[in-house]
């Protein structure tokens, strides 16, 4: 393949590759080394592209596979964790726990913030399964680990998830209940705020909803069931892109 394709694909994948490397190893600047080495990892690997899947995820394949190695070597993913204590695992009443975080209309960055919370290898699990569509099968062989493993730093990545967007979304409420209370003392508008305080309409992890303090939730694609909820919240940071601060150069 040329030049002139490699810089094609790089300025139209580098955005997308330099976020899927982000979100497992936090740094920026790293992250974007990784990409560069992903792609280029790609350029030297093309001819093991068979052209019958997406070469989008073709190349994704490769900047997770770039990043976890560089983790393999940095981090000991294969150890039993220790930094994951029963406190911090916490279960926060199911109804009351859902209710607030379905309401809670998390940004990307918010969501990007709670995953890069998760100490490894409960983030790699995490990325893998919830993200990136991994199975539980496909994970115990890129980590190493059994499938029993995988399953279960799965589930105390999902319940330290839980405990971090339950806390952030209560801290949402807190800010925006001083707000209008701001908003009231200043002689605002009393009705206005009584009726921006019952109802509020926006989008939580792709899902549009409209909701009422007193009401669940109304979902216009359907009801999420036990973790999937949560799960659904995530599945958009599989396509967000950053911007790289320093791109290849295909003119040499």
């Amino acid at each position: 393949m040329t030049n002139d394709f490699w810089e094609k694909t790089y300025r139209e994948n580098a955005s997308y590759l330099l976020a899927v490397c982000y979100r497992y190893v936090e740094n920026k600047t790293l992250a974007e080394d990784l990409m560069h080495e992903a792609f280029l990892t790609a350029i030297n690997r093309f001819d093991t592209f068979t052209g019958r899947g997406n070469f989008r995820g073709w190349l994704r394949k490769i900047a997770i596979n770039t990043a976890l190695l560089y983790l393999r070597h940095s981090v000991p993913t294969n150890l039993p964790p220790s930094d994951l204590s029963e406190e911090e695992l916490y279960n926060y009443p199911g109804d009351d726990l859902r209710s607030v975080i379905e309401n809670a209309q998390f940004s990307t960055d918010e969501l990007l913030n709670i995953v890069n919370q998760l100490p490894s290898p409960f983030k790699e699990v995490f990325n893998l399964y919830v993200i990136d569509d991994y199975s539980h099968a496909e994970i115990s062989k890129i980590l190493h680990i059994s499938e029993g493993t995988s399953k279960s730093y799965l589930a105390r990545a999902r319940k330290k998830v839980q405990k971090l967007l339950y806390e952030m979304a209560r801290k949402k409420e807190k800010d925006l209940h001083t707000c209008w209370s701001h908003e009231i003392s200043n002689d605002i508008d009393i009705e206005f705020i009584i009726k921006k305080s019952s109802v509020s309409v926006g989008i939580v992890g792709g899902i549009e909803f409209k909701s009422n303090n007193s009401e669940s939730p109304e979902y216009h694609t359907g009801y999420m069931e036990g973790s999937d909820f949560l799960y659904r919240l995530f599945k958009n940071l599989q396509g967000i892109e950053l911007t790289p601060l320093k791109p290849l150069n295909f003119a040499d």
